[in-house]
């Protein structure tokens, strides 16, 4: 165990010399900004009976779900994956005395870190940015008291629900060595929700499982938590022990 954390730390050092801590930061930063910027250009503000704090939150999670994690996600794991396609990365890896399927798993599970670090990131970006508008709006003053576990509860659905996504993209990067391909599939996957939001059968529609999870759909957001959750587990699982097999030239 303590050679796989070993393998894991060391998948982590490599992301320094990779765009994908930046990404993790941007994303979040542009949809708070954009969200901000939306609610500052509500002269009157908004009624008292609105719950700012819940209102302002969801509205950023619902746009980070939708548009922006899963184009993050698709980038991050691009470039993750493709440090080690670029540089012969993997034959140097499969050279190591540690069982195949521990390199990829640990891979996994760094990048798995950092896209849960983005939603920290974006809860800690969208406090900051609500008591900036907070200062700026005249007509907007958001409570002192930040329904925190809520907030957290809800960020973690997103998260939890968009596991299939992830997944996705983790085999998609892991298999092709050019970047064109995983980032073709994350926008594909985002513009096709665009069309399947309207479907009878939408909400079991990997890209659009996060939104569902999020604003809880009645007797449709437990098949999208759970279901990403679930089929994220067995894609993660099986591209792991296809790795353990596949031989790498």
């Amino acid at each position: 165990m303590r050679i796989f954390f070993s393998l894991v730390s060391s998948e982590i050092l490599k992301l320094r010399r990779t765009l994908a801590l930046w990404t993790i930061v941007l994303g979040p930063l542009a949809v708070v900004i954009l969200q901000s910027s939306l609610w500052l250009n509500a002269k009157n503000g908004f009624g008292t009976d609105l719950d700012l704090w819940l209102t302002f939150t969801t509205n950023i999670l619902s746009m980070w779900s939708l548009f922006m994690y899963p184009l993050v996600c698709a980038l991050v794991l691009a470039l993750i994956y493709h440090y080690e396609h670029a540089t012969a990365g993997w034959q140097k890896l499969y050279t190591l005395p540690v069982a195949k399927w521990k390199i990829l798993a640990s891979k996994i599970v760094g990048a798995l870190l950092l896209a849960f670090s983005s939603f920290i990131v974006l809860i800690s970006i969208s406090v900051i940015g609500a008591f900036i508008m907070d200062a700026l709006h005249p007509n907007i003053e958001m409570p002192r008291e930040i329904p925190i576990a809520a907030i957290a509860q809800r960020a973690f659905f997103v998260f939890v629900s968009m596991l299939l996504v992830f997944a996705i993209q983790n085999f998609v990067s892991w298999r092709w060595e050019t970047l064109a391909v995983p980032i073709g599939v994350g926008i594909a996957g985002t513009f096709a929700a665009l069309f399947a939001s309207g479907w009878k059968y939408g909400y079991m529609f990997p890209w659009l499982m996060g939104i569902h999870a999020l604003f809880q759909t009645p007797d449709k957001y437990e098949i999208s938590l759970w279901g990403g959750f679930i089929g994220g587990v067995v894609i993660l699982a099986a591209t792991v022990l296809y790795s353990a097999r596949r031989d790498i030239g």
